[in-house]
């Protein structure tokens, strides 16, 4: 059981002189606002948060498109090379000039 519902427990039961009730209840409102501006503040975060992913999908996205348009006129450049005979087909990762 947590503290806080032994405390609440505790306002159930008569205590002597009947100071910890209101001591407890100023307790529990004082946790309770704390917590509040907690929420408040980490609704704030998240959202600041999913906006910034929202932006990095759109970048992600238009370097994407960017990276496509680039590489279509350089892959026709290149196989146009290839077709000529300045360049020489070899393994996927190498390539090299040459008549």
């Amino acid at each position: 059981m947590s503290a806080w519902v032994t405390a609440a427990v505790g306002l159930l039961v008569p205590s002597r002189g009947g100071r910890r009730t209101p001591e407890l209840l100023e307790r529990i409102t004082a946790r309770r606002a704390e917590l509040d501006e907690l929420e408040e503040l980490l609704a704030k975060q998240l959202a600041e948060v999913r906006a910034e992913q929202d932006e990095l999908a759109v970048a992600e996205r238009v370097l994407a498109r960017v990276s496509e348009q680039l590489a279509e006129p350089l892959r026709g450049r290149l196989v146009r090379l290839v077709d000529r005979g300045w360049l020489r087909r070899l393994p996927a990762d190498r390539s090299t000039t040459g008549p």
